[in-house]
C-alpha cells in the first residue's frame, strides 16, 4: 500500500504470505525500497510465521500516532510485525515513481522482489493475483477494495475451486424441428485447483416443463486451462426453446455454473410486420420503425437484419437486430438516436438504439427489409412520401395486419393527437376500431401463497360476438407458453382463473406474464386481447 487513502506517514504497509508447510523465523529479515533497508521488528506477536499465514508489515507510527485507517479489516490469524525504522525506505513508498520492494532473510538471501505499478487509484493497494507464481507485473492488480485486504486474502486472487461455463453455442444457429445439432460448451478453470464435473444439459419443452438432453463428464481441467464439450442433441419442436447448460460440482462461485442458449428454429421468424413508420420527425426528434406481432406465435429477432438505403428498391445497407423475443400482441421500436426516449413509449413495449449511424428513413421514400440469416425476405414494405400527409411529426401507421404489407391503401397518417403511436395500439387500426373484445386480470400482482388473500388471478373477457371457442394462453417473458386455460360454449363473457401454475402442475415464478385471449365466433371470424399480469410470489 504506497498511496494509502489516509495519512501517508502512518497508513502504508506491505504484506508477504508463507505459502508453505512449514514455520518460518522472520528475525533478521530485511525489507528495502532501493535505497534505505529496514528490519522486520517484532509488533508484539512475535516474528515466526506459521503456514499459510499472511505477515502484515506496518509502520511503526501506525500505532504510535493513532490511526485506525485498518482496524477491523485485519483478521486475529494475520501475524502483524512492524519495522526498526520510522517510516519504508528512506522517505516512505513513493507515489510518484515505481519503487522496487525486496525482502531478504536472515543470511541476506533475496527471497522476494516486486516493483510495483503507479497507476493504482489512491486507497488501492498493488495486489498478487496468484500467491505461488512469479512476481512478474502481470500477476499483479490494482485491489479491488478500498484499503485493500491488509492480512487476508487478495481480492484479486482467484476462488480455490472455480469452473465456470464461458460459452454456449449451437451448429448450425438455426436448427430444423426434430433435426440433430451440435452444441459447443466451453468451460474454464478458473480457480487454483484443478477440477472435474458433470454438465448437465436442459431444455424446455413447449408447456414449459424443463426436461434433460444430455449429461457429459468433463476430464479434469487444469488452473487457467480449458475443456470442450461438443454433445449431439435435438431441436425438440419448432419455434423458441432455452437450453441450459449446468456443472454439477460444488465450486466457490455458484454464480458461473450455468450458462442459458434461445434456440430459434427458422419458422419462429416468420410473423414480424412492420407496423408503424416515423420518418420525418419534429426537428430533435428520432426517426424510428415499429415491428408488431399478431399472430398467437411469439417471433424470434434473433439472426434477423433489417435493411436500409438510398431509395425506394436499394437495400444494400443491412443492420442486424439484436436478440429479442416479441410476444403475440406485442409491439417493440427500433431507432438509431437516443433522442427516441423523448417520445411516449409505454414501459411493456421493447425499445431498441441501433447503434448504426447509417440508418436513416428517407421522407420522399425509401425501402425497408427483414431477412433472415439466409438471405430470405421475411417482410418488406417500400413506402412512398405521397403515403401520408407529409406532415412533419406524423408517423405511418398501418391498417391491418392481414393486408399485405406493401399495399399503399394500408397505410395512414396517424391521428393520434401526439402524431404517433409508438409501442401500442395504432390509432387508425382496423382492428381497434371495429374489435369490442376485451379483456382484463385482476388483482395484478396477485401472491398464490394460499393466505386467502389474492391468492388466484381472475381473467375476464368479453366478445364482440358469441364465442364457441375461447382460449387464454399464458406466456413468461421469453415467449414459453406456461399454461392455456379453456373453455367451450356461446357465451360472449365469461371468466377464468389462474392459480398462479404451469400446466405441468408446477408453480410459476415471480414475474411478468402475458395473457393473450384468442376466440373463434360463430361465424368463423376471430377475436384477439392481450394484456398483462404480475404474479409475485411471497417469500
Amino acid at each position: 500500500m504506497y498511496d494509502p487513502a489516509g495519512d501517508e506517514a502512518t497508513d502504508e504497509f506491505v504484506e508477504l504470505y508463507n505459502n508453505s508447510a512449514l514455520p518460518v523465523q522472520l528475525q533478521g529479515w530485511t525489507i528495502s525500497d532501493g535505497a534505505t533497508e529496514d528490519t522486520l521488528a517484532d509488533a508484539g506477536q512475535g516474528l515466526l510465521a506459521a503456514p499459510n499465514q499472511f505477515i502484515l508489515i506496518i509502520d511503526p507510527d501506525y500505532v504510535e500516532s493513532g490511526s485506525t485507517t485498518y482496524d477491523g479489516l485485519v483478521p486475529e490469524s494475520a501475524l502483524i510485525v512492524t519495522i526498526s525504522n520510522n517510516t519504508f525506505g528512506s522517505r516512505g513508498l513513493s507515489n510518484s515513481s515505481p519503487e522496487t520492494i525486496s525482502i531478504r532473510n536472515a543470511t541476506g538471501s533475496l527471497v522476494a522482489q516486486y516493483t510495483y505499478s503507479i497507476e493504482n487509484e489512491s486507497g488501492h493497494s498493488d495486489e498478487k493475483i496468484r500467491l505461488a507464481a512469479p512476481d512478474d507485473s502481470s500477476n499483479w492488480h490494482s485491489s479491488l477494495e478500498v484499503n485493500g485486504t491488509p492480512g487476508r486474502r487478495n481480492s484479486v486472487t482467484p476462488p480455490d475451486r472455480d469452473l465456470s461455463i464461458v460459452l454456449m453455442r449451437a451448429t448450425p444457429d438455426y436448427p430444423l424441428a426434430n433435426s440433430n445439432y451440435e452444441l459447443e460448451v466451453v468451460i474454464v478453470n478458473t480457480g487454483l485447483q484443478s477440477l472435474s464435473s458433470t454438465v448437465v444439459i436442459h431444455a424446455d419443452s413447449s408447456d414449459g416443463a424443463v426436461y434433460v438432453l444430455d449429461s457429459l463428464e468433463t476430464t479434469l481441467v487444469q488452473p487457467a486451462d480449458t475443456t470442450v464439450l461438443s454433445p449431439i442433441v435435438r431441436m425438440p419442436s419448432s419455434g423458441i426453446h432455452e437450453l441450459l447448460a449446468e456443472l454439477t460440482v460444488l465450486d466457490d462461485i455458484a454464480s458461473n455454473d450455468t450458462l442459458s442458449l434461445l434456440i430459434t428454429s427458422d419458422i419462429s421468424q416468420n410473423g414480424l410486420l412492420f407496423n408503424e413508420i416515423m420518418s420525418e420527425p419534429l426537428p430533435g426528434r428520432a426517426e424510428w420503425v415499429e415491428f408488431a406481432v399478431f399472430g398467437s406465435t411469439p417471433v424470434s429477432t434473433r439472426g434477423v437484419f433489417i435493411s436500409d438505403g438510398n431509395g425506394i428498391a436499394d437495400s444494400t445497407k443491412r443492420f442486424g437486430l439484436p436478440e429479442l423475443v416479441v410476444l403475440p400482441g406485442s409491439f417493440f421500436v427500433l431507432a438509431a438516436d437516443s433522442s427516441v426516449l423523448m417520445e411516449n413509449i409505454p414501459l411493456e413495449s421493447r425499445l431498441v438504439i441501433l447503434d448504426a449511424s447509417g440508418f436513416t428513413l428517407n421522407n420522399s421514400g425509401d425501402s425497408l427489409v427483414l431477412y433472415n440469416s439466409n438471405g430470405d425476405v421475411l417482410e418488406r414494405v417500400d413506402y412512398r412520401g405521397n403515403w401520408g400527409n407529409g406532415e412533419a411529426g406524423v408517423s405511418l401507421e398501418r391498417l391491418s395486419s392481414e393486408i399485405p404489407t406493401n399495399e399503399e391503401q394500408n397505410w395512414k397518417s396517424s391521428v393520434d393527437p401526439t402524431g404517433s403511436t409508438p409501442g401500442r395500439m395504432n390509432s387508425r387500426s382496423i382492428s381497434s376500431a371495429h374489435s369490442q373484445t376485451t379483456l382484463s386480470v385482476a388483482p395484478s400482482p396477485f401472491t398464490p401463497n394460499d393466505d386467502g388473500k389474492d391468492d388466484v388471478a381472475e381473467i375476464r373477457y368479453q366478445l364482440e360476438q358469441p364465442g364457441h371457442a375461447v382460449s387464454v394462453k399464458i406466456f413468461d417473458i421469453r415467449g414459453r407458453e406456461i399454461n392455456r386455460l379453456t373453455v367451450s360454449n356461446s357465451a360472449s363473457s365469461g371468466v377464468l382463473l389462474w392459480d398462479g401454475r404451469k400446466s405441468n402442475g408446477t408453480t410459476a415464478p415471480t414475474a411478468r406474464y402475458v395473457v393473450l385471449l384468442e376466440a373463434e365466433n360463430d361465424n368463423g371470424s376471430n377475436s384477439t386481447a392481450r394484456t398483462t399480469v404480475i404474479l409475485a410470489r411471497p417469500k
